[in-house]
């Protein structure tokens, strides 16, 4: 009874964000926020501006990047900025789906889905992450006997189903990064009402999402997202590198190392 009246009250919530998503927004902004508790590695900002033009385009009206490196005194040694009119126009439909997959919840974080979307692990990849990997088990005295099959299992994408059942995202997990930050958030504007969608980096394909409004958060998965992102924001963009697919690769191989080579 309490799973149907919490299913209840999501269809609710979605519906009124529905009814506030359905007209055209005035602006949708998308941002990037990373950060390194090491110093030498740059932090990065990233901001890309969606305008509403006319009835039937958006258009990227400002795309905005800063890079800030700081030294082992933790004095900020270089500033990189780049601000720049884009003239990438976006058509209605695109944001419309954007909208309607942001506020479903598909839970589509399968393997069939993945794997129609990933490509096979390449094989310099694994190489430079079994070189990792043996040279942390020496560290550690630890036994570590990579062959011919587990390459051929990585290939293959052999466990990639076991992997995705610990892998998956949870409801009611709280995410922490303990040696770095990142953040990614879409916005949009209508008038006065902002909706917020942050994602999770946790999974490194922005899933899941949280949907913030008027101090309610709900919590949905859904890879469409990642498809309409991924062809809706400029190619160069860090905020739609973090929603690719294959970054979830690098994940599978390094868990598979940890798991599956005795």
């Amino acid at each position: 009874m309490r799973g149907i009246l919490l299913h209840i009250l999501f269809i609710i919530f979605c519906q009124n964000l529905f009814s506030q998503n359905s007209a055209k927004f005035d602006k949708i902004i998308f941002t990037y926020n990373y950060g390194n508790y090491v110093t030498n590695i740059p932090e990065i900002y990233e901001t890309i501006e969606i305008e509403l033009i006319n009835s039937k385009k958006y258009k990227i009206r400002k795309y905005t990047l800063s890079k800030e490196i700081y030294n082992d005194k933790n004095n900020k040694s270089s500033t990189k900025n780049i601000n720049t009119t884009q003239n990438q126009l976006i058509d209605f439909k695109s944001i419309e789906n954007l909208i309607i997959e942001l506020n479903t919840d598909r839970l589509n974080f399968t393997s069939i889905l993945l794997q129609e979307k990933l490509l096979k692990p390449k094989k310099d990849l694994i190489g430079r992450m079994v070189k990792n990997s043996s040279s942390l088990n020496k560290i550690f005295n630890k036994n570590f006997s990579y062959t011919k099959k587990n390459e051929s299992e990585l290939l293959c994408l052999m466990y990639f189903e076991e992997f995705l059942k610990k892998e998956a995202p949870k409801e009611k997990t709280l995410y922490v990064m303990t040696d770095s930050w990142k953040d990614l958030t879409i916005t949009t504007i209508k008038k006065t009402d902002t909706i917020k969608y942050k994602c999770i980096t946790h999974h490194g394909i922005g899933q899941p999402i949280d949907i913030i409004q008027s101090n309610k958060t709900i919590r949905i998965v859904n890879l469409n997202v990642n498809k309409i992102i991924l062809n809706i924001l400029p190619k160069k963009s860090y905020f739609r590198k973090a929603f690719d697919y294959n970054n979830i690769t690098e994940k599978y191989i390094n868990w598979y190392l940890i798991n599956k080579v005795q």
